[in-house]
Protein backbone atom coordinates (compact mmCIF):
# COMPACT_ATOMS: atom_id res chain seq x y z
CA UNK A 1 0.00 0.00 0.00
CA UNK A 2 1.44 3.29 -0.87
CA UNK A 3 2.23 5.82 2.15
CA UNK A 4 -0.48 8.77 2.02
CA UNK A 5 0.52 12.20 1.31
CA UNK A 6 0.09 14.97 4.06
CA UNK A 7 -1.16 18.44 3.08
CA UNK A 8 -2.70 17.78 -0.06
CA UNK A 9 -5.55 20.32 0.22
CA UNK A 10 -3.49 23.44 1.24
CA UNK A 11 -4.33 26.81 2.64
CA UNK A 12 -4.09 29.37 -0.12
CA UNK A 13 -3.53 33.40 1.38
CA UNK A 14 -3.61 36.58 -0.49
CA UNK A 15 -1.15 39.10 -0.42
CA UNK A 16 -1.08 42.42 -1.39
CA UNK A 17 2.41 44.26 -2.77
CA UNK A 18 2.77 47.37 -1.16
CA UNK A 19 4.58 48.59 -4.42
CA UNK A 20 2.48 48.46 -6.51
CA UNK A 21 -1.51 47.11 -5.11
CA UNK A 22 -0.77 43.91 -6.98
CA UNK A 23 -2.45 41.10 -5.04
CA UNK A 24 -0.93 37.38 -5.51
CA UNK A 25 -1.70 34.22 -4.04
CA UNK A 26 0.57 31.39 -1.89
CA UNK A 27 0.78 28.40 0.35
CA UNK A 28 2.99 27.23 3.23
CA UNK A 29 5.74 25.94 2.44
CA UNK A 30 6.65 22.01 3.20
CA UNK A 31 8.84 20.00 4.66
CA UNK A 32 10.85 19.74 0.90
CA UNK A 33 11.01 23.40 0.58
CA UNK A 34 12.03 23.93 4.73
CA UNK A 35 14.79 21.36 3.80
CA UNK A 36 15.98 23.26 0.91
CA UNK A 37 15.99 26.40 3.67
CA UNK A 38 17.85 24.93 6.30
CA UNK A 39 20.35 23.01 3.60
CA UNK A 40 21.36 26.89 2.26
CA UNK A 41 21.38 28.14 5.83
CA UNK A 42 23.85 25.49 6.89
CA UNK A 43 26.22 26.51 4.05
CA UNK A 44 26.64 30.04 4.97
CA UNK A 45 26.54 31.04 0.90
CA UNK A 46 24.49 34.05 -0.20
CA UNK A 47 23.70 33.04 -3.20
CA UNK A 48 22.61 29.40 -2.01
CA UNK A 49 20.28 31.27 0.40
CA UNK A 50 19.40 33.26 -2.61
CA UNK A 51 18.51 30.25 -4.41
CA UNK A 52 16.85 28.55 -1.70
CA UNK A 53 14.70 31.39 -1.41
CA UNK A 54 13.90 31.71 -5.13
CA UNK A 55 13.12 28.01 -5.24
CA UNK A 56 10.23 27.90 -2.20
CA UNK A 57 8.43 30.59 -3.87
CA UNK A 58 8.56 29.09 -7.07
CA UNK A 59 7.22 26.03 -5.09
CA UNK A 60 4.26 28.37 -2.84
CA UNK A 61 3.56 31.04 -5.53
CA UNK A 62 3.71 29.89 -9.07
CA UNK A 63 1.81 32.67 -10.08
CA UNK A 64 4.96 35.41 -9.26
CA UNK A 65 7.27 36.29 -11.76
CA UNK A 66 10.42 36.77 -9.35
CA UNK A 67 12.28 38.48 -13.01
CA UNK A 68 9.74 41.05 -12.60
CA UNK A 69 9.94 41.86 -8.65
CA UNK A 70 12.68 43.87 -6.65
CA UNK A 71 14.61 42.31 -4.22
CA UNK A 72 12.62 43.94 -1.74
CA UNK A 73 9.59 42.45 -3.14
CA UNK A 74 10.76 39.35 -3.19
CA UNK A 75 12.29 39.55 0.63
CA UNK A 76 8.48 40.93 1.28
CA UNK A 77 6.79 37.84 -0.50
CA UNK A 78 9.22 35.13 1.08
CA UNK A 79 8.94 36.56 4.71
CA UNK A 80 4.89 36.66 4.35
CA UNK A 81 5.26 32.78 3.31
CA UNK A 82 7.78 32.22 5.71
CA UNK A 83 5.14 33.72 8.35
CA UNK A 84 2.41 31.34 7.27
CA UNK A 85 4.39 28.09 7.63
CA UNK A 86 6.32 27.93 10.76
CA UNK A 87 4.77 31.31 12.64
CA UNK A 88 4.14 34.80 12.21
CA UNK A 89 7.15 35.35 15.04
CA UNK A 90 10.71 34.70 14.30
CA UNK A 91 13.74 34.58 16.24
CA UNK A 92 16.67 36.62 14.97
CA UNK A 93 20.19 37.08 16.78
CA UNK A 94 21.61 40.08 17.47
CA UNK A 95 24.55 40.81 19.66
CA UNK A 96 25.77 43.90 21.62
CA UNK A 97 26.95 46.85 20.21
CA UNK A 98 29.05 48.28 23.04
CA UNK A 99 29.98 44.54 24.84
CA UNK A 100 29.11 42.02 21.72
CA UNK A 101 26.72 40.03 24.43
CA UNK A 102 23.95 37.72 22.25
CA UNK A 103 20.60 38.87 22.53
CA UNK A 104 17.82 37.35 20.64
CA UNK A 105 14.98 39.12 19.16
CA UNK A 106 11.44 38.29 18.46
CA UNK A 107 9.91 39.41 15.23
CA UNK A 108 6.81 39.89 14.06
CA UNK A 109 7.44 39.02 10.04
CA UNK A 110 3.73 41.07 9.70
CA UNK A 111 5.22 44.21 10.65
CA UNK A 112 8.16 44.37 8.05
CA UNK A 113 7.34 46.68 5.70
CA UNK A 114 8.99 47.77 2.61
CA UNK A 115 10.78 51.18 1.72
CA UNK A 116 11.99 52.82 -0.65
CA UNK A 117 10.05 52.71 -3.44
CA UNK A 118 10.56 55.07 -6.08
CA UNK A 119 7.94 55.29 -9.21
CA UNK A 120 10.46 58.10 -11.27
CA UNK A 121 12.91 55.96 -12.98
CA UNK A 122 13.40 58.64 -15.36
CA UNK A 123 15.99 61.35 -15.68
CA UNK A 124 16.67 63.92 -18.31
CA UNK A 125 20.05 63.99 -18.97
CA UNK A 126 19.86 66.68 -21.37
CA UNK A 127 17.48 68.05 -24.02
CA UNK A 128 17.88 64.15 -26.56
CA UNK A 129 18.70 61.82 -23.86
CA UNK A 130 17.06 60.23 -21.61
CA UNK A 131 17.67 57.25 -19.08
CA UNK A 132 15.59 54.93 -17.89
CA UNK A 133 16.83 52.98 -14.47
CA UNK A 134 15.09 50.15 -13.18
CA UNK A 135 15.07 48.19 -9.39
CA UNK A 136 17.97 45.14 -9.25
CA UNK A 137 16.55 42.30 -8.78
CA UNK A 138 18.16 38.30 -7.34
CA UNK A 139 19.12 37.88 -11.41
CA UNK A 140 21.04 40.54 -10.98
CA UNK A 141 22.50 39.56 -7.75
CA UNK A 142 22.67 35.77 -8.91
CA UNK A 143 24.56 36.58 -11.74
CA UNK A 144 27.39 39.21 -9.78
CA UNK A 145 27.18 37.60 -6.23
CA UNK A 146 30.82 37.08 -6.09
CA UNK A 147 31.82 40.85 -7.91
CA UNK A 148 29.29 42.48 -4.94
CA UNK A 149 30.97 40.30 -1.58
CA UNK A 150 34.44 41.11 -3.21
CA UNK A 151 34.27 44.79 -3.15
CA UNK A 152 35.53 46.27 -0.26
CA UNK A 153 34.60 50.02 -1.39
CA UNK A 154 31.64 51.70 -0.34
CA UNK A 155 31.76 53.94 -3.71
CA UNK A 156 32.83 51.02 -5.96
CA UNK A 157 29.54 49.07 -4.34
CA UNK A 158 27.68 51.77 -5.07
CA UNK A 159 29.03 52.26 -8.90
CA UNK A 160 28.32 48.27 -9.37
CA UNK A 161 24.86 48.68 -7.84
CA UNK A 162 24.31 52.03 -10.20
CA UNK A 163 25.46 49.81 -13.16
CA UNK A 164 23.29 46.71 -12.87
CA UNK A 165 20.32 50.07 -11.90
CA UNK A 166 20.55 50.74 -15.88
CA UNK A 167 17.82 49.70 -18.30
CA UNK A 168 17.91 51.47 -21.50
CA UNK A 169 19.03 55.44 -23.20
CA UNK A 170 16.76 57.56 -25.51
CA UNK A 171 18.96 59.52 -27.87
CA UNK A 172 16.50 61.64 -30.08
CA UNK A 173 13.98 58.70 -30.06
CA UNK A 174 15.84 55.80 -30.71
CA UNK A 175 16.25 53.40 -27.62
CA UNK A 176 19.99 51.70 -26.53
CA UNK A 177 19.45 48.86 -24.08
CA UNK A 178 22.25 48.71 -21.44
CA UNK A 179 22.11 44.55 -22.01
CA UNK A 180 23.28 44.82 -25.33
CA UNK A 181 26.24 46.67 -24.69
CA UNK A 182 29.65 45.89 -23.47
CA UNK A 183 31.14 46.61 -19.85
CA UNK A 184 33.61 49.23 -21.56
CA UNK A 185 30.95 50.81 -23.39
CA UNK A 186 28.44 51.18 -19.99
CA UNK A 187 31.33 52.41 -17.77
CA UNK A 188 32.89 55.05 -21.00
CA UNK A 189 29.05 56.21 -20.46
CA UNK A 190 28.71 56.51 -17.22
CA UNK A 191 32.33 58.88 -16.81
CA UNK A 192 30.89 60.71 -19.83
CA UNK A 193 28.21 62.42 -16.89
CA UNK A 194 28.93 65.10 -15.70
CA UNK A 195 28.20 65.76 -11.36
CA UNK A 196 24.93 66.74 -11.62
CA UNK A 197 23.68 64.00 -13.89
CA UNK A 198 25.26 61.50 -11.61
CA UNK A 199 24.00 62.43 -8.39
CA UNK A 200 20.38 62.31 -9.81
CA UNK A 201 21.01 58.55 -10.98
CA UNK A 202 22.88 58.09 -7.33
CA UNK A 203 19.90 59.49 -5.63
CA UNK A 204 17.44 56.63 -7.77
CA UNK A 205 20.60 53.66 -5.78
CA UNK A 206 20.27 55.09 -2.50
CA UNK A 207 16.59 55.08 -2.68
CA UNK A 208 16.08 51.16 -4.11
CA UNK A 209 13.19 49.10 -2.29
CA UNK A 210 14.32 47.10 0.83
CA UNK A 211 12.60 45.55 3.98
CA UNK A 212 13.12 47.75 7.16
CA UNK A 213 11.97 46.92 10.28
CA UNK A 214 13.50 48.87 13.29
CA UNK A 215 13.44 48.01 17.05
CA UNK A 216 15.55 48.55 19.75
CA UNK A 217 16.84 46.68 23.47
CA UNK A 218 18.46 46.99 26.21
CA UNK A 219 21.76 44.83 26.96
CA UNK A 220 21.31 43.02 30.00
CA UNK A 221 24.88 42.99 30.90
CA UNK A 222 26.10 46.66 30.16
CA UNK A 223 22.44 48.15 29.80
CA UNK A 224 23.31 49.69 26.82
CA UNK A 225 20.83 50.83 24.06
CA UNK A 226 20.94 49.14 20.95
CA UNK A 227 18.98 49.96 17.60
CA UNK A 228 18.08 47.26 15.30
CA UNK A 229 17.28 47.60 11.69
CA UNK A 230 16.52 44.23 9.45
CA UNK A 231 16.99 45.21 5.72
CA UNK A 232 17.40 41.91 4.21
CA UNK A 233 16.02 38.06 4.43
CA UNK A 234 19.06 36.80 5.24
CA UNK A 235 18.83 38.23 8.84
CA UNK A 236 16.02 35.15 9.01
CA UNK A 237 18.63 32.85 7.40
Amino acid sequence: MALPRINDDKPIYELTLPTNGKKIKYRPFLVREQKNILIASESESSKESILSMIQCIEACAPEVNIKELSTAEVDFVFLHIRSKSVGEKAKVNFSCTECETPFPISVDLTKILIEGYNKNNVIELNDTIKLKLKYTTYQDSINNIEQIQEEESVTSLIFKTLKLCLHSLEVNEELIMFSDESDEEIDGFLNSLNPEQLEKCLDYVKNLPKLNYETNFICEKCNHNNEVKIQSFEDFF
